[in-house]
């Protein structure tokens, strides 16, 4: 959620008012506190959900895999290094663009 308000480059409060919620459950979501209105939070959440599916494709590949690595990070060192790990594993795979491979030396090659 901090990650969507930065991309945005909103408030909590206009985050708030876009959602149809008070200020008060954006900061209880961004902080995990427990709040006494889940249909609000609920409702929060969803509209977060439904702007990063439909303007997704509105993003460069970069803020992609930046936005998928922070929903997914946890913090630490171990899984920071346990996802970069991953995404050096989906080297030798061909996607929409030029695939990179790895030479027997372990440098990456393009076509």
């Amino acid at each position: 959620m901090r990650e969507f308000l930065a991309l945005k480059g909103i408030s909590q409060s206009r985050l708030a008012e876009l959602a149809s919620v008070s200020q008060a459950t954006v900061s209880r979501a961004l902080t995990g506190a427990p709040g006494k209105h889940s249909e609000a939070r609920e409702r929060l959440l969803t509209y977060i959900q439904d702007r990063i599916q439909t303007e997704g494709a509105s993003l460069t590949g970069s803020e992609l895999v930046l936005a998928a690595f922070r929903r997914v990070w946890d913090g630490s060192d171990e899984h920071a290094a346990l996802i970069a790990r991953l995404v050096e594993a989906t080297a030798g795979f061909a996607g929409p663009g030029p695939a990179m491979v790895r030479t027997a030396d372990g440098n990456r090659k393009g076509p």
